[in-house]
Formats: C-alpha cells, structure tokens, sequence
C-alpha cells in the first residue's frame, strides 16, 4: 500500500509486529518427537498472516537456556491473532506444543516502525528460468515458493524460509548476459566452518567455485551461477 504521505498511514502504530518464544522439551521427549514438532511447525508457514517463520535448536553454550526458540513476524497484532485462531494453528498445538511443550516463555513486539525492515527478496536475470531453478536448488537448497506455468517468460520465486531468504529469478536474457562477473548476490555465513561445509556441499555437487579469500571482514568464496553471475559466500566473523 503506497501511502507513506497520508496522515491515516503516518498515524499506524506499527508496521510488523514480532513474536519470540523460547521452548523448553517436555521431560523424556524423544529425538522422533522433536523432528515431529520441528516439521509441524515448519508446516505452519503456509498461514498467510505469517510473513515470516524461523526455529532454532538453543547452541547449548550455557547451561540452563531454554532448547529451542521460534520467531515469528506478522504484519500487525490482529494479524498475529487472526494466524492463532487458524485451524492449521490450531492442530499444531492440540497435536504438538500441548503434548511435547514442557514450558514456553513469550515475548512480542513492534519493530520497523516507520523504517526499512530488511531486504524484502533480490531478482536475478538469467538466461534460462528452469537451469537456474536447478542450479541455485543444488547450490544453495532454495525451494520454490511460486513458479508460473510459462516457463519461457517466468519468474520464478525461490527461498530458504528457515533464514527468511528470496530470490527471484526473472527471464531476461541480455541483463543477464550484461552482468557476467558481476558480484550481485551475497550470502551470509556463520563462521570459517560453516563457509567450508557449503563449499563442501558445492563439491559434492561438481560446482565450480573460487578459493576463500580474506578480506577485512571475513571470509569469502565466489560462485558463478549458470549465466556466470557471481554469487558470493562471506562470514560473519574474520
């Protein structure tokens, strides 16, 4: 909605409101139970008032932290309301959090108000929509969200939902072939780890990538798509 000079937008109170809750496993839960509910819950994104869904297992650094915590964003608190009264939410507490939940804390808030929230999604040209479909599935495991019938002029929609990552893939040729080396895409990584367990995985999947280089940042390893755009792998820490 365009409306950023209207006083009715000016007088919103929020523009996302953001959910947290961190999870604590019922006693003796077991290791089936736990992929159980990490699917059903997975399986909730498909709520249309649910812009965003992510769930985490705790990193076990300090004794005592909660196990798991989700983060759930909606674009206001009736919107937040209307996805608990859904009968998809619904099923998943009477089936999954009522039964394997031993004890939960709850914290929400309203976020970006009356400022950028982040990067929505990036759109990528590319030569052919079907070869990069595959490739940036092999590559990287983005799924498709939307994928059209035509495929000769599409756009094809792809994400990671579990990090809230999007990329678009849009048919246009001679855009695509004009940005040939260019560096339009970066991925962020953990740590020095994480960047070599996807390099193992471009490996395994005989994609031809770049040697890690440091920069003053971090860490990096360029790939080339399949229209020879570079898609680049960094760190978060040096």
């Amino acid at each position: 909605m365009r409306c950023a000079t209207q006083p009715s937008c000016l007088d919103r109170s929020t523009d996302v409101f953001r959910q947290v809750v961190a999870y604590r496993w019922a006693d003796g839960l077991s290791d089936e139970a736990k992929a159980a509910f990490r699917e059903a819950f997975a399986g909730l994104r498909p709520i249309p008032e649910l812009t965003s869904l992510r769930f985490a297992d705790d990193a076990k650094h300090f004794e005592g932290n909660f196990d798991a915590v989700a983060v759930m964003d909606f674009p206001d608190f009736a919107a937040a309301r209307r996805y608990v009264a859904d009968e998809r939410h619904q099923t998943y507490i009477r089936d999954f959090a009522s039964k394997m939940i031993g004890e939960r804390v709850v914290v929400q808030h309203d976020w970006a108000v009356r400022d950028l929230a982040g990067i929505h999604h990036v759109t990528l040209p590319v030569a052919d929509v079907g070869r990069s479909r595959d490739w940036y599935a092999r590559a990287f495991g983005l799924e498709v969200l939307h994928e059209p019938t035509d495929t000769d002029t599409a756009e094809i929609t792809m994400a990671r939902p579990s990090v809230s990552i999007e990329v678009v893939l849009r048919h246009d040729p001679l855009r695509a072939l004009a940005l040939a080396g260019f560096n339009a895409l970066s991925f962020a990584v953990g740590t020095i780890e994480d960047l070599d367990a996807l390099v193992e995985r471009l490996d395994a999947q005989s994609i031809a990538h770049g040697l890690p280089t440091t920069s003053s940042t971090g860490v990096y390893v360029d790939v080339a798509d399949p229209d020879g755009l570079v898609v680049r792998l960094t760190t978060l820490l040096p």
